[in-house]
């Protein structure tokens, strides 16, 4: 069984890459990323999921995955920039800042994975992108492994009521773009490339929702995105939007 039910490219009538003259591939690529990872999160609190291990590494590899199924023939190049947003992030870093007790992982650790990840969806088709960030031969095999190993628990936990079944009522997905000055150019790129739509559509086709859900984009004087489970709200700051933005433009 598959999570995903249905090509949302279709349905929304769009690619979810189209970028506009204010959010490039690689900015869009990472916000489709994260607010898939931010509906993981929805998924564990409202439908009281377990979670073995870090509840943000399973986020991750439920982003993953889904953007691989959903996404085949972009998949590669959508996570490369993940990856890649994630590799420039560490370079910043200096060693002594690490936050080894944070609830993430490393970024190195984030982008190295999501790259064994979809290089062992398809270990032919995307030899590339191991290659890229140098997987040690003797390791893909087990990106294999952990990259399946993902999905099958994802696709055990979504078994019991999370899907919704064919012909039943959509719960609500309530999209809002906030207003913003300082991000005003992100704020029309991410509302022309209709992110928010096309992921309340998404997330109103594929899961039994016990309540309605709100998709937010709004200035929130930080980088972040997070899911808030006593407002039912995923939130997509403009901030982290100006961030990607500024790590592709040191590679550029």
């Amino acid at each position: 069984m598959k999570l995903v039910k249905f090509a949302l490219t279709a349905v929304v009538g769009l690619s979810p890459v189209t970028a506009s003259a204010e959010m490039s591939d690689f900015v869009e690529a990472n916000a489709i990323h994260t607010v898939l990872h931010e509906l993981g999160h929805a998924i564990i609190a409202e439908f009281e999921l377990p979670v073995l291990g870090q509840e943000e590494d399973a986020v991750d590899a439920f982003a993953t995955s889904e953007i691989i199924q959903m996404m085949p023939e972009d998949a590669e190049a959508i996570l490369s920039d993940v990856a890649l947003s994630w590799l420039i992030m560490d370079a910043r870093t200096d060693r002594e800042d690490l936050d080894f007790y944070d609830e993430h992982d490393l970024d190195a650790q984030r982008g190295y994975r999501t790259i064994c990840h979809l290089y062992g969806s398809d270990p032919a088709a995307h030899k590339d992108a191991a290659d890229w960030v140098e997987i040690p031969e003797e390791f893909r095999e087990n990106c294999e492994a952990s990259g399946a190993q993902a999905l099958d628990s994802w696709n055990r936990m979504l078994e019991n009521g999370v899907l919704r079944d064919d012909g039943s009522a959509k719960q609500v997905i309530h999209v809002d773009y906030g207003e913003t000055s300082e991000f005003a150019a992100l704020r029309d790129g991410v509302q022309s490339a209709a992110l928010l739509e096309w992921a309340a559509e998404y997330a109103a086709e594929n899961f039994a929702w016990p309540a309605p859900l709100r998709l937010v984009a709004e200035e929130c004087g930080e980088v972040n995105a997070f899911w808030d489970p006593s407002a039912r709200q995923i939130t997509l700051c403009y901030e982290i939007l100006a961030e990607w933005a500024e790590l592709e433009a040191e590679v550029e």
